[in-house]
């Protein structure tokens, strides 16, 4: 591994004083932790960055696949309707064919 070195200014008593407590719980030095935290901060942001790319396509086939449906159900209301007024007029024609023949 590299060997960087940073310094990190503005941090309190009680800040360090936290930081060397949890670096302890864990039996890693400061900077271990330091960098421990670091890291999963950037994966965090980098894994928000990734699922931001991949939710606007997401997002975009949930709509359309929304539209399908509700394409689809008018279309089955229009044929429901269109069936019953055949059925109708097949009733109608099928009444005047018996009534004829009377």
């Amino acid at each position: 591994m590299e060997s960087n070195r940073l310094n990190i200014r503005g941090l309190n008593d009680q800040q360090i004083s936290w930081l060397k407590q949890e670096a302890d719980k864990r039996k890693i030095s400061v900077s271990a932790y330091m960098l421990m935290v670091l890291e999963e901060h950037i994966a965090q942001k980098e894994k928000q960055q990734a699922e931001l790319i991949l939710s606007s396509p997401l997002n975009e086939l949930i709509e359309a696949s929304n539209r399908a449906v509700q394409t689809q159900n008018a279309n089955t209301v229009a044929i429901g309707e269109m069936l019953k007024e055949m059925t109708e007029q097949i009733t109608d024609r099928l009444s005047r064919i018996e009534n004829s023949k009377n």
